[in-house]
């Protein structure tokens, strides 16, 4: 049996492979090369990183902080829908339900108004999806997370094909990363967190994917979106959001 102990400024505790670390200092000062569970205490900023991924430090904590939430369903001071064809966007209870509608190339969209560029920003997004429905024939599509806008394809997001196969995507440029995940069932919490040229995906708090991507320089803005690309569906592809929250960490 190995017991840990403090060197150096470094509090060790019992970790199977990797002795996990506490540091402070200088933000600029933190090790380049950090194993999983270490965290590092920035005295200047107050910004606490902490690695979940080998190698990689992820902000979780800082004094500067914009937040934006929504879990009434409804369209506010930051919230929109945008609606194409056939497509719906309404509000029940504390959801936005969208549809694509049926017999016409459609969409409908509930957005954020606030952008974010995961070439300079640390976020996290987080959202409930409900309400799913597959739908039938067409090219039907699904789209939950951070895109350019509602018809590219563009982003960071979790995508139902046509086939209602589930899948993560990183698009962008000459990006194109895609990790088939489990079928969303609803009331599945989905969160992707940027790490600048990293993005984590997880379902109910368990990561499903990670993807190492170049930066990108455009602003994407954070989305539920459901699209029939063809006029030929008979049943409406369909989600609802039941909440959406957005942190940028500074």
């Amino acid at each position: 049996m190995t017991f840990g102990s403090i060197k150096t400024g470094r509090l060790t505790s019992l970790e199977s492979g990797h002795y996990p670390q506490v540091q402070s200092g200088l933000d600029a000062s933190k090790t380049v090369s950090p194993g999983v569970g270490d965290t590092y205490y920035a005295t200047e900023t107050g910004k606490i990183y902490t690695c979940f991924i080998s190698g990689t430090w992820t902000l979780t904590s800082s004094v500067s902080v914009e937040r934006y939430s929504n879990h009434l369903g409804t369209v506010d001071n930051i919230m929109s829908t945008s609606v194409f064809g056939n497509g719906t966007a309404s509000t029940s209870s504390h959801q936005m339900d969208l549809s694509s509608g049926v017999g016409l190339a459609s969409f409908a969209s509930y957005k954020t108004n606030i952008g974010i560029n995961p070439d300079t920003d640390y976020f996290v997004f987080n959202a409930k999806a409900q309400n799913i429905v597959n739908g039938a024939t067409g090219i039907r599509w699904s789209m939950v997370g951070l895109m350019l806008e509602e018809v590219t394809d563009n982003g960071v997001y979790f995508m139902q094909d046509e086939t209602n196969a589930w899948t993560v995507r990183t698009i962008w440029v000459t990006e194109n990363k895609t990790t088939s995940i489990p079928a969303l069932v609803n009331g599945d919490r989905l969160t992707i967190i940027g790490q600048k040229n990293r993005c984590v995906f997880l379902v109910n708090g368990l990561v499903v994917a990670v993807h190492v991507a170049q930066v990108s320089a455009f602003t994407f803005y954070p989305f539920f979106v459901v699209r029939d690309n063809v006029a030929e569906a008979t049943v409406a592809r369909q989600i609802s959001c039941d909440y959406i929250d957005i942190e940028v960490m500074k």
